[in-house]
């Protein structure tokens, strides 16, 4: 592997070679480091300190730096107060043992990256990947550190194992605002989410919004709460076959998204969870509360049990506006607290108030509704049923 310096004239050379150059940025305050056109077959290392009012900032093109083949950017070391901007990764495939993901911000339970942004940038693959599940899979952008902002970018057609975008938990200040998540067909064996957020290991406070999610029907979970705290808001999940789902995690939020012919748009369990201000239309489902229990899996249950859930000023399509359960394998705990207040149905321009309810596990009954196939088509061994709530 050859190794390059920060020097222009060496990176017009990469595209001929056919094996990984080794290209090191070292970010100053105030520095800027320009791209060319085409980068391509490069291994990209930033390490560096900047500050917060001289931010160091590696800048592709106008029209987006193609970043091509076996290549990738990984930020670690010391390294804070980098932007990257303006740069386009087209059908690449990388060896995960080198790096995680086409964009690594930090490493795992390191804390010593901080305070990077990715802006104007884009990551796709218009050509047909050769899946071969984990031997394959890297992220497209993973996050381990404080203080990471994506923003204004387009993410299509991801069709390898991992998720688009994965967050660590115990990081805080990530927001993911103003992007777009396109065109993720059905993958056998799923694992390919949006965005995920931890593996059930820590808190968090990371933020997920004005972002649109279209045609995504890469896995049961669009977006993946598996840490506490996430904020999701403001965002437009449509033509999708699932939406936000708080699985393993407590203490998220879920507000004011709006939910288009999406299949399955919010799944949740856990406490102290918070539903409001969403707007259900065009698909037969809204809300599945998942029933808790303990089995014998890894984590002690299949999901936690639902309590303390706020579900409080949403509105429905005509006759969507029931509430689902789902119960895995033996699971037996039904949800518990769950506060229903203010929510309407919307019947052409005619919003019709729903009855308020404080239900307790005493409203939710196992025989109210029996589908032999869930809505989603999950794996597991499950039951739904469905619990009426009047007008």
């Amino acid at each position: 592997m050859k190794i390059l310096t920060t020097v222009l004239i060496n990176i017009l050379f990469l595209s001929a070679c056919s094996s990984p150059n080794r290209l090191e940025i070292k970010a100053t305050p105030g520095g800027i480091y320009y791209l060319p056109a085409k980068v391509e077959n490069v291994h990209i290392f930033v390490t560096g300190e900047a500050l917060s009012n001289k931010p160091f900032r590696i800048v592709g093109t106008k029209n987006r730096t193609e970043i091509l083949g076996n290549s990738f950017i990984k930020i670690s070391g010391v390294a804070s107060n980098i932007s990257i901007e303006n740069v386009k990764f087209i059908n690449n495939v990388i060896n995960e043992k080198e790096s995680s993901a086409l964009i690594e911000i930090g490493q795992a339970h390191k804390y010593t990256v901080t305070d990077i942004s990715i802006k104007n940038s884009e990551i796709t693959y218009t050509q047909k990947f050769n899946d071969q599940d984990v031997a394959t899979q890297f992220f497209w952008i993973k996050v381990s550190a404080n203080n990471v902002r994506i923003t204004r970018c387009q993410f299509e057609n991801k069709q390898n194992r991992l998720p688009i975008i994965h967050v660590d938990a115990n990081y805080l200040n990530v927001v993911i605002e103003n992007s777009a998540f396109l065109n993720v067909m059905p993958r056998k064996g799923e694992a390919l989410e949006a965005i995920r957020i931890g593996l059930i290991d820590g808190n968090t406070n990371t933020i997920i919004r004005h972002n649109r999610f279209s045609n995504y029907h890469g896995d049961a979970e669009t977006i993946s709460c598996k840490a506490d705290g996430v904020n999701i808001s403001d965002n437009v999940f449509e033509n999708s076959r699932s939406g936000v789902s708080v699985r393993f995690a407590n203490s998220c939020i879920i507000k004011n998204n709006t939910f288009i012919n999406t299949i399955n748009p919010v799944r949740v369990a856990g406490r102290n969870n918070r539903i409001i201000g969403n707007t259900f239309k065009g698909s037969e489902n809204s809300i599945v509360l998942m029933v808790g229990g303990k089995d014998n899996s890894p984590y002690g249950y299949t999901y936690p049990p639902v309590n303390d859930l706020s579900i409080i000023g949403n509105t429905f399509s005509e006759n969507n506006y029931s509430l689902l359960l789902i119960r895995s394998g033996k699971d037996s705990i039904l949800p518990d607290k769950v506060r229903y207040e203010s929510n309407y149905s919307a019947i052409k321009s005619k919003k019709i108030k729903l009855l308020n309810r404080e239900l307790t596990s005493n409203d939710f009954e196992f025989d109210k509704l029996k589908i032999s196939s869930p809505p989603g088509n999950v794996t597991q061994e499950q039951t739904t049923y469905k619990v009426l709530l009047s007008k």
